[in-house]
């Protein structure tokens, strides 16, 4: 008996640490991306030269598209611009990813179906994607 609860708890450990990796990895690779989206949601000026004239505005923005924005970036902040504010989005998101993983996998053992899992899991993890919202204002309002 012993030895039966003795590999559950190391496929959970298991199962935890390859989820904590596969977010980290995940959220390092999709970085650059993410800066990116940010800065046009965070600038104020819109990003087109009709908008400015409708709305008599004529400072012209600093993002404009992304060939222009990605250049912008690396011209300011080198390639680590990319990566301004992982860190907080890793320790947000490996922790969800590890235990999204995890019960995702308890419950598949359990559930006939791995849809009826997965909602099971998203579910539960629910509330981590609220943090992870609130994390994002938080960095938004840092930058």
């Amino acid at each position: 008996m012993k030895s039966e609860e003795s590999g559950q708890l190391n496929r959970a450990l298991v199962d935890t640490l390859a989820g904590a990796i596969a977010g980290g990895i995940s959220r390092t690779v999709t970085s650059p991306l993410d800066v990116i989206k940010i800065r046009f949601q965070v600038q104020l000026e819109p990003t087109t030269t009709w908008t400015l004239l409708q709305k008599e505005m004529y400072r012209p923005s600093k993002y404009r598209g992304l060939q222009q924005t990605t250049k912008e970036i690396f011209r300011e902040e080198s390639l680590l611009g990319f990566w301004r504010g992982n860190v907080p989005g890793l320790l947000l998101y490996m922790p969800y990813t590890a235990i999204q993983f995890t019960v995702l996998h308890k419950f598949k053992t359990f559930a006939s179906g791995s849809s009826k899992a997965a909602g099971l899991a998203t579910s539960l993890t629910s509330l981590q994607d609220l943090l992870k919202l609130i994390e994002s204002g938080l960095q938004d309002s840092l930058d």
